[in-house]
């Protein structure tokens, strides 16, 4: 009895993830300090380098007056490419041992956390407190290829649905759990 309810009450929480909106907030900041923390749990490591490697990261910013096209690449042996409107720089990268965090030297090497990767959105935030200093917190990088297609705000939605699409995993999961359970009832029965 006791696991029917935690599976009916596992199955009544994902329901509610799955009906809930998109959070109410005015910036990309406050969206992101919203939904990576409700989406953190399926993210990959810096360790898991396929992810990011040779891959064109378009970078997202909810700023009006940001007109730029700014990719970043960071390829193997630790070289780093940015692209500002077709204007190519270079730096290095490397993953700190043991940690989450990378540092990128480019004009000046800065440290950051990972706060969210997948095949789609690589999210850093920077070292210390930046918004105390007035600074953005996460530096956000979109695949190119669907960076092109969307707005900031489209982002903060796709994000929003990385969770509703796990929770979404978790009803089937139970539904089939329940069923083979009936089935199981039915045939032992007879």
């Amino acid at each position: 009895m006791a696991s029917r309810n935690r599976l009916l009450d596992a199955y009544k929480q994902s329901v509610e993830i799955s009906r809930q909106s998109m959070p109410e907030a005015d910036s990309m900041e406050k969206y992101l300090q919203v939904i990576l923390p409700q989406i953190r749990q399926w993210s990959e490591d810096l360790r898991e380098e396929h992810f990011f490697l040779r891959t064109h990261w378009m970078e997202f910013r909810d700023d009006d007056n940001f007109h730029e096209n700014i990719l970043h690449i960071f390829n193997e042996g630790g070289e780093y490419l940015r692209i500002t409107n077709g204007d190519a720089e270079s730096g290095s990268w490397r993953i700190l041992d043991g940690s989450n965090k990378i540092l990128i030297e480019h004009n000046q090497p800065e440290l950051y956390k990972l706060a969210f990767l997948n095949e789609n959105f690589f999210i850093l935030s920077k070292q210390g407190d930046q918004s105390r200093l007035g600074r953005p917190v996460y530096f956000m990088m979109v695949r190119e290829s669907l960076g092109q297609k969307i707005e900031w705000m489209d982002a903060m939605g796709l994000l929003h649905k990385i969770k509703y699409d796990h929770s979404k995993f978790y009803q089937y999961m139970v539904a089939i759990v329940i069923i083979i359970i009936f089935m199981a009832v039915i045939y032992s029965q007879k």
